[in-house]
């Protein structure tokens, strides 16, 4: 597990700043070029959007990305407090790095990029933008269904988004994608 401190940012994505691991997890899955990367990362609130009881009170989220500094369209599926969420950057971005050197801004807009899976477009919705990144972030959990679904399937997910048209780099669904997500009820080792 890495403990984390994160910026109200997190409550809108994943970024925050990685301190020293608290013990590796069974479940990280590190090192891998392709595929998707697993670990644990607690995480803890600070700041005014944060009510008194949640102030630096730690929890685990569940972390699986893919893709290394060097590749586009890499995507972050992220599990915290029973909450699924999924993110995606346009422009290369170690999301690890992302984690642990979030930038100084924290500005946000909404954003609706055209989405397209297997050639198919999911219906349009708002999603949070961080311009500092150029990474999006979801709003609704459909379109954490719809990402999560489309790596299950192996299908094919671009996104157009003023100026770019990618290919999110979405591998196909290894161990560490499978056991991903058992706090939100997903993946193999959710209970059912």
């Amino acid at each position: 597990m890495i403990k984390s401190h994160l910026y109200p940012f997190f409550l809108a994505g994943f970024i925050g700043s990685l301190m020293a691991p608290l013990g590796a997890s069974a479940q990280d899955h590190e090192g891998q070029d392709q595929g998707w990367t697993a670990l644990t990362v607690g995480v803890s609130f600070r700041g005014g959007a944060v009510s008194v009881d949640e102030l630096d009170r730690t929890r685990p989220a569940e972390v699986v990305y893919s893709g290394t500094a060097e590749t586009p369209g890499n995507v972050l599926f992220n599990c915290y407090n029973g909450r699924p969420s999924v993110s995606f950057a346009l422009e290369p971005a170690d999301m690890r790095a992302l984690m642990s050197n979030p930038p100084e801004s924290t500005r946000m807009k909404l954003k609706r990029p055209k989405i397209d899976v297997d050639g198919t477009r999911i219906k349009g919705e708002d999603w949070i933008y961080m311009p500092a990144m150029n990474v999006y972030r979801m709003r609704r959990t459909a379109s954490f269904r719809a990402l999560y679904n489309a790596t299950l399937r192996g299908s094919d997910v671009r996104v157009k988004a003023r100026p770019n048209d990618i290919a999110l780099n979405m591998p196909p669904a290894d161990d560490a994608f499978k056991d991903f997500g058992a706090a939100c009820g997903i993946g193999r080792l959710a209970d059912r």
